[in-house]
C-alpha cells in the first residue's frame, strides 16, 4: 500500500484506491448540475471503492462537492482569452449541427463558436497531475454530461488496463481518422507522463492539433 492513508483502525489501513473517476467539466446551468449529480450518485452506488475528482475552471455547487472526494479549481481559464488565434484556431469557429429531415437528407445548421479544447486539456492536465501525485494508477476521464449507461463499461476499461496491460481505452470521434473522444476515456496515469502531461503551453497544444481540436 503506497497511497495516501485515510484512516487506520487497529492496524487496518484504509487508503486511496488505485483508480479514480476524473471529471473535467464546466457546470454552467441548473440542467448541467442536476445531470452531474445523477452521474455522481450512479458512480457511488455502482462502484463502492469510488474515488471521484473534479478538475474545473468554474466553482462547484455545494450539492456536488458533497458527492466528490477532491476538487481542483483553477481560475486560469483560456476560454476568456479571445486573443489566442493561430492558423489552426481560426478554422475552429464554426459548429455544424445536423438534423435528419428524411431518410436521404439532413438539415445542416452552422453557427460561430469558440473552441474549448485547450481549456478542457488543462482540466485533464491538472487532474492527472493530482492523481499522479497520489500514486493513483488508473483513471476514467469523463465529463458531467456522460450518459449513465456508458458508466457500466468502466469496469471493463479497468480490467483491460490492470489485467491486460492497456494504457488507453478510447472511442473515435465519429469517423474522423486520428481523433479520439476526449470526454470519455480511460488511461493508465503513468503512461500520461510521456503523452498528455508533456503538453502544457498553448503552443505545445496547438502543435499536436488541427481543425479537429480533439486530434491526439
Amino acid at each position: 500500500m503506497n497511497r495516501q492513508t485515510k484512516s487506520q483502525f487497529f492496524g487496518d489501513l484504509n487508503q486511496f484506491p488505485e483508480r479514480a473517476f476524473l471529471f473535467c467539466s464546466f457546470i454552467t446551468t441548473e440542467m448541467h448540475k442536476n445531470h452531474f449529480i445523477e452521474v455522481l450518485k450512479f458512480i457511488k452506488n455502482k462502484y463502492k471503492d469510488s474515488f471521484i475528482v473534479v478538475s474545473s475552471h468554474l466553482p462547484l455547487a455545494p450539492e456536488i462537492c458533497s458527492l466528490i472526494d477532491a476538487f481542483i479549481f483553477s481560475k486560469n481559464n483560456p476560454i476568456q482569452n479571445i486573443d489566442i488565434n493561430t492558423p489552426n484556431t481560426v478554422h475552429r469557429v464554426l459548429d455544424n449541427i445536423s438534423f435528419p429531415e428524411n431518410d436521404i437528407n439532413d438539415l445542416h445548421v452552422i453557427r460561430p463558436r469558440r473552441a474549448h479544447g485547450y481549456t478542457h486539456h488543462l482540466n485533464k492536465y491538472d487532474g492527472l497531475q493530482y492523481l499522479k501525485s497520489q500514486r493513483i494508477e488508473y483513471a476514467h476521464v469523463l465529463t458531467y454530461d456522460v450518459r449513465l449507461d456508458k458508466l457500466n463499461e468502466l469496469d471493463e476499461h479497468y480490467s483491460l488496463m490492470k489485467n491486460d496491460g492497456y494504457d488507453l481505452i478510447y472511442y473515435d470521434v465519429s469517423e474522423m481518422e486520428g481523433s479520439m473522444a476526449t470526454e470519455y476515456f480511460s488511461i493508465r496515469v503513468s503512461s500520461s507522463e510521456d503523452t498528455l502531461l508533456k503538453i502544457l503551453s498553448f503552443d505545445e497544444y496547438d502543435d499536436i492539433t488541427d481543425i479537429a481540436h480533439e486530434k491526439s
